[in-house]
């Protein structure tokens, strides 16, 4: 009998307060500036079978983006990915040292049509030790992390090593 009572408690007051409860349709988002996204461009990228290097462009594609100016490597910049040209399985590489911290010193804001340049080095392998076959070809996935919240971004290349030229005699 209890539980009967108890269940036409429930049922009594979902009569009184139920006409008072009603559907509020959901209020499109406002209209506000969009995400901040950063892009990086590679000048004249080089890969000498151990290093890959070259000039990075980065810059705000929209929104203003905040940065490490420093471009520590391994930590604000990233080598991702890398395929060697002919095989479709990654390669392994090694990330050499430990990076330093950010420093708030160091933090750059960039605005749209607004760039930082600098020249950066990866070395990627260590042939002398691991007794590896160097690749002639790599294909790398380059991502810089910008300060939060601003996603990282990414860029796709391919690099060669130079083709050995026969000495002149």
């Amino acid at each position: 009998m209890q539980m009967l009572h108890s269940g036409r408690m429930v049922f009594a007051t979902l009569l009184i307060l139920g006409p008072g409860c009603r559907a509020v349709p959901l209020q499109p988002p406002s209209p506000t500036a969009s995400a901040p996204r950063a892009f990086i461009k590679f000048q004249s990228p080089r890969y000498d079978g151990s290093t890959f290097s070259g000039r990075i462009l980065v810059g705000a594609e929209e929104g203003a983006i905040t940065v490490d100016r420093r471009l520590v490597e391994n930590q604000v910049l990233q080598v991702t990915e890398v395929h060697d040209c002919d095989a479709p399985s990654p390669v392994s590489i090694e990330i050499f040292g430990v990076p330093p911290r950010r420093v708030p010193e160091e933090l750059m804001t960039l605005e749209p049509g607004t760039w930082l340049e600098a020249d950066v080095d990866f070395p990627l392998f260590n042939y002398r030790r691991r007794g590896a076959q160097e690749a002639d070809c790599l294909d790398l996935t380059v991502t810089l992390n910008p300060k939060h919240p601003t996603p990282p971004a990414t860029t796709t290349l391919r690099v060669s090593r130079p083709m050995e030229q026969p000495d002149a005699e």
